[in-house]
């Protein structure tokens, strides 16, 4: 009525001026009433999501965790498909939640996670696709889950840039895409997600811990000793200070101890450890200040003499095996490990067997040396001409003995080798001399 009036009393241009003013009205009414609308939206998501924080940190069972988190995406996010897969500090993947179409899926006893899936895990941030971008999958060579969906989203669950896990929700044809805002809420919820899903880990593994009873860990305490008191090898461990950490009733007994009277967590004295483990005070000074200062002495070994003990002749020879004791997780040097062996019979076998060698040695080159003189004069006291034949025997005789005196002389010269007493230097040689004397050598055997 109002613009009617306007036509008849002002005419046809203002009434075209009122009517544009009331379509702009009613555009800008409808506007306002829609970013209101989504504003309102947005405003109860919001606090659905302090709502979801709150719940999350309710609860450290990581079962209910990712339940919860399973039913507030929903809420939010309309989905097919939904799925979490976890990571291990191993990297070892699991799925302990899936779910499909509402319905929960068994959990599988090994999971490999698809394409798409270690994509984000790898890449740890956000891998959105549609069908107006599923094609790219192809160029980077990844293959698409089954069954084709045709909007997928998956986000990294990270804490403190540590990966835990991948979220995924997807839908199947025929359906949109996700939209900015479902990213948005994704994202959000998977923050908190993570920090959940850490500290359900943290919780479930604190109780295992705590599970291990007095009794287990007694029981772990007497195998690990009866390991140690039944090897044939004295074990000494020192912390990165120097202090004793472990020592079994054999090392106790090297370091002329009673294993009871020795305490765990003292230092190791300088002097008993220089008089028993052969070990000069500078030299474990040195050993000292590398463990402290985090480095890895390369591992060494070294046999020493005790000295001769009441009521015995003959000292005692050990053998010293020393490593560094590493963690098993950042290879830090945890102390120092010594391994003590009696290898005193060993010694004296060797002995034996080089005072046999030498006196074999000696007693060979004897009747050598007079055989060869005792052939020398026979041969200047033979005529030369009437007994050419008897001459060439004799010859051959003298080369025999001469082979068998280098044999001698070589058996030396491995002893002092073994010594350490004499260097070996290769020089070039002809080899038609050394044929030509081998086969002298053997014209005796082919006679």
């Amino acid at each position: 009525l109002f613009g009617a009036f306007i036509y008849t009393a002002v005419g046809l241009p203002a009434y075209v001026i009122f009517a544009v003013g009331v379509a702009l009205f009613t555009v800008m009414s409808w506007v306002t009433w829609q970013n209101r609308v989504v504003m309102r939206q947005q405003v109860e998501q919001f606090a659905y999501l302090n709502r979801i924080g709150a719940s999350l940190r309710e609860t450290l069972d990581l079962a209910e965790v990712l339940n919860r988190t399973y039913e507030q995406v929903t809420q939010l996010i309309p989905a097919d498909g939904f799925l979490i897969a976890l990571r291990d500090e191993h990297g070892r993947w699991e799925r302990p939640i899936a779910y499909a179409k509402g319905e929960r899926q068994p959990r599988p006893t090994a999971y490999t996670p698809d394409d798409f899936t270690r994509w984000v895990a790898e890449h740890g941030r956000l891998l959105d696709l549609d069908p107006d971008n599923m094609h790219y999958a192809h160029r980077y060579q990844l293959a698409l889950p089954t069954p084709r969906p045709d909007a997928w989203l998956g986000v990294p669950l990270v804490t403190s840039s540590r990966l835990l896990g991948v979220m995924v929700i997807q839908r199947l044809p025929p359906s949109k895409p996700f939209t900015y805002w479902s990213r948005e809420l994704l994202l959000a919820i998977a923050q908190q997600a993570s920090t959940a899903v850490q500290n359900a880990r943290l919780h479930t593994e604190t109780v295992r811990l705590f599970n291990l009873t007095d009794e287990q860990l007694a029981r772990r305490v007497e195998q690990i000793t009866a390991v140690l008191n039944s090897t044939h090898e004295g074990i000494l461990m020192l912390d990165t200070a120097g202090r004793i950490v472990l020592i079994n009733p054999l090392a106790a007994n090297l370091l002329r101890h009673e294993s009871d009277t020795i305490q765990t967590d003292t230092p190791l004295p300088p002097a008993l450890a220089h008089e028993r483990l052969g070990y000069p005070p500078a030299n474990l000074t040195t050993l000292l200040d590398q463990l402290q200062q985090a480095q890895q002495p390369a591992p060494r070994q070294q046999i020493y003499a005790l000295p001769a003990t009441p009521g015995s002749s003959r000292p005692t020879y050990i053998e010293r095996t020393e490593r560094p004791v590493l963690a098993d997780d950042d290879k830090r040097v945890m102390g120092w490990l010594f391994v003590l062996r009696d290898v005193t019979e060993e010694q004296e076998q060797a002995q034996w067997r080089k005072q046999f060698t030498h006196m074999v040695v000696h007693d060979l080159r004897n009747p050598i040396t007079t055989l060869l003189s005792t052939l020398r004069l026979l041969e200047r006291q033979l005529p030369q001409a009437p007994l050419a034949d008897l001459t060439a025997l004799l010859d051959r005789a003298q080369n025999g003995s001469h082979h068998l005196l280098d044999l001698v002389d070589s058996i030396m010269d491995i002893n002092r080798l073994e010594a350490g007493q004499l260097m070996v230097e290769a020089e070039a040689m002809r080899l038609p001399p050394l044929v030509a004397r081998v086969m002298g050598h053997m014209q005796s055997l082919a006679d």
